[in-house]
């Protein structure tokens, strides 16, 4: 319940924020803040063994359990990525490029409309508090 009460404060904080201040938070939320493609590229045959070796002993540890699914999946793409940072890096290349301009243009997308976005941000907001306090 108050975890709910929390995230609804934080929806209801930012919406209003999206509606006041529409051009401070787009210059402070989006800039970039760091690129790190270049300097994973660059040692790129140590972050695959590492992300490897760590997501095999994942699965091993996991894998017996049904009940840790969402593990298992997120363990299964790591291992997806650290094959793609050892044998097909130039691959990966194009792939973060292709992510960064879907992002960007996410990102533009709610800048652009950043009133209609804070009044859905302060309803959901509202909806969440109300339903996560309990009627007396």
């Amino acid at each position: 319940m108050y975890l709910a009460v929390l995230i609804g404060v934080f929806l209801l904080l930012f919406g209003l924020l999206l509606l006041i201040f529409p051009e401070r938070i787009k210059s402070e939320f989006g800039r970039t803040i760091m690129v790190i493609d270049d300097a994973v590229i660059s040692a790129r045959k140590e972050a695959g063994t590492v992300l490897l070796i760590v997501s095999a002993l994942m699965l091993w540890l996991t894998l017996p359990y049904p009940s840790l699914l969402a593990i298992n999946i997120i363990t299964a793409i790591a291992v997806f990525f650290g094959v793609l940072l050892i044998f097909f890096s130039d691959r990966l290349k194009k792939l973060s490029d292709l992510y960064d301009r879907f992002i960007l243009a996410i990102n533009e997308l709610m800048f652009s409309s950043s009133k209609t976005l804070g009044v859905s941000l302060i309803i959901l907001g509202v909806y969440i508090v109300c339903i996560a306090l309990p009627i007396k």
